[in-house]
């Protein structure tokens, strides 16, 4: 499992279940502790960064999508739509498909 499939995981555990992040990100980083440095920083950056931007990024996709936020489910891989568009999405463009507007 590579870390972003590992962070996409935490993020819909915490959704499901309703894990306080600071306790996951604890838990995930003692579990997987053969991981380097950089990529437990990414790990816990990540996370941590999405849950604190969560507002804004539901605003932005209620802005741009006919389905409120709230009751989106992910239709197809999430991991490789993550990998293409979430980074850049609050910054108005997905890479390979040109502007979001």
């Amino acid at each position: 499992m590579n870390v972003r499939e590992l962070v996409l995981d935490m993020l819909l555990q915490m959704e499901a279940e309703g894990t306080y992040s600071n306790l996951l990100i604890r838990d995930v980083l003692d579990k997987h502790d053969y991981l380097d440095g950089k990529e437990k920083a990414f790990i816990k950056r990540v996370t941590e960064g999405t849950v604190e931007r969560r507002i804004q990024l539901d605003h932005v996709l209620d802005a741009y999508s006919s389905v409120p936020a709230g009751k989106m489910r992910p239709a197809h891989d999430p991991v490789s739509a993550a990998d293409e568009c979430v980074p850049a999405f609050i910054y108005g463009r997905c890479a390979g498909r040109g502007s979001l507007q």
